[in-house]
């Protein structure tokens, strides 16, 4: 299974609410969405589902790649900011494996996760074969792309992948 590891795009240091959670996409998150929407399309293997926290700005970067991609949308409460690590790899496991055994709900064979640091740089740390691949956190609007091999209910997930390539549109000098 192929992993698209989305960290939402630049967001505003405040809310109008003063809520974290609240926190609205910038311009420059905006493009940067728009711009990782056209690298995952271009993808031979594109995300059947996008899993997005609950948070504004990850849910505002899911739902431009949902335009661009047109696959399904689900929320996680798992992905969310406030939450641990081990959250969001329980999450990608249950996905994973074969549901029950039938055939006709195997694992999907890519999918985008968007979400927040620490926690997905730390998802990626516990799952890759070679954490010395992984020597930078994902910075905003940035993708990890993370092959998976199929598990079995026995698999633990950790240090099982591969880190494909990192995306992430250029910055112009005019962008903070």
């Amino acid at each position: 299974m192929r992993v698209y590891v989305v960290r939402h795009g630049k967001a505003e240091k405040t809310s109008p609410t003063g809520r974290d959670p609240d926190r609205p996409l910038r311009p420059r998150g905006i493009r940067q969405c728009g711009w990782l929407s056209e690298q995952l399309l271009a993808m031979k293997k594109r995300p059947s589902v996008i899993l997005a926290s609950p948070y504004v700005r990850a849910l505002d970067t899911a739902r431009i790649l949902h335009r661009g991609l047109r696959c399904a949308l689900r929320v996680e409460e798992a992905l969310a900011a406030d939450r641990d690590t081990v959250d969001a790899l329980a999450l990608l496991r249950t996905l994973a494996l074969p549901a029950s055994g039938r055939a006709a709900e195997k694992p999907p064979e890519a999918l985008a996760i968007v979400g927040h640091n620490p926690i997905l740089s730390e998802l990626i740390t516990m799952v890759i074969k070679d954490p010395a691949e992984w020597a930078q956190p994902l910075r905003t609007g940035e993708c990890a792309i993370v092959d998976l091999p199929a598990l079995s209910p026995d698999d633990t997930m950790r240090a099982c992948g591969k880190l494909v390539n990192r995306l992430r549109m250029k910055q112009t000098d005019e962008e903070e």
